[in-house]
């Protein structure tokens, strides 16, 4: 799995362990596509 900016994020996570128990098949190709909700404090 690549996209390790997003490894922590929970949703990514139950998708990759789905895909490891084998729950929803075997993946050919997988695009995700996504966003931080919101921009960062103006602090960072």
């Amino acid at each position: 799995m690549i996209g390790f900016n997003r490894r922590f994020d929970p949703n990514f996570a139950q998708l990759k362990k789905s895909l490891d128990d084998k729950e929803i098949g075997k993946s050919e190709l997988l695009t995700i596509t996504s966003f931080d909700p919101a921009p960062p404090p103006v602090s960072m």
